[in-house]
């Protein structure tokens, strides 16, 4: 029912993590099927000999050079107008490898759903049966399914949107096949969270529904705890959650929770 999708695009830190993100998020969600685009992807094979059949390694270049149509035209639009680099907590970020993903997932993703995950980010519990549960209870309210979906988080100082809600797209899941796709390459202003968050959610162009477990998507909790002084401890959080926890601190935090969780 849900297919996930990662980019692990730049320069050796982005790799690092995915040493470690990868194989959490798949050995957590039991038969979950993961596909990462890269751009370069003989660095993350040994992964997917590990894997089999749950990971799916593509290249980044090939996968854009082998769209056609509608497919080939929005991802151009979407890499043209976000291939200048912008800044965030002061790093550079070559912004085009993460928002184009929604694109490439929807050309070469089959699933009812396209999870996009973030590469800096740590898994406990098994988010994605929890995930489908949720589904399940929303399309019952609903009568059948939103565009979007995201997950209630804390004020981290990001774009608030509609209510009283902080959704971020981190954590992204979409009904493949709706007006999602359109709509986003259609309004993208060369930012992926900008013009999810307020292009499309808040402005209602697209029907969205927050999930409002907010541990299930915790935003760089450590650089909040320096900022706050107040210590954090992802032992108070309920399974299943998921940490996104910021390239600066990624590889220094994932290698310690790795050796934590794993001995």
């Amino acid at each position: 029912m849900i297919h996930t999708v990662m980019s692990v695009c730049g320069d050796r830190k982005y790799y690092d993590m995915a040493e470690y993100s990868i194989p959490r998020f798949l050995l957590e969600n039991a038969g979950s099927k993961l596909t990462v685009f890269s751009d370069k992807p003989e660095r993350l094979l040994h992964l997917a000999d590990k894997f089999k059949d749950l990971l799916e390694i593509r290249d980044f270049q090939e996968s854009i050079d082998n769209l056609d149509g509608e497919h080939r035209e929005n991802a151009d639009i979407i890499i043209e107008k976000s291939n200048k680099p912008w800044e965030h907590y002061g790093l550079e970020h070559a912004h085009k490898y993460v928002a184009v993903l929604p694109v490439l997932a929807e050309a070469y993703i089959t699933s009812t759903f396209i999870l996009k995950i973030d590469v800096d980010s740590w898994f406990k519990g098994d988010l994605l049966i929890a995930v489908i549960s949720k589904l399940l209870e929303e399309y019952k309210i609903d009568g059948g399914f939103r565009d979007v979906y995201l997950v209630e988080r804390p004020d981290n100082g990001t774009i608030k949107t509609f209510g009283n809600e902080w959704p971020g797209v981190g954590f992204l899941l979409w009904y493949r096949g709706s007006r999602f796709v359109g709509e986003y390459v259609k309004r993208f202003n060369g930012n992926e969270q900008e013009t999810i968050l307020v292009n499309l959610c808040h402005q209602r162009n697209v029907t969205a529904r927050t999930f409002k477990r907010w541990e299930w998507h915790t935003v760089y909790p450590w650089i909040k705890a320096e900022e706050t002084g107040i210590p954090f401890d992802e032992n108070e959080l309920t399974e299943p959650y998921y940490i996104h926890i910021h390239v600066s601190h990624a590889r220094e935090k994932l290698f310690e929770l790795n050796g934590k969780y794993n001995g």
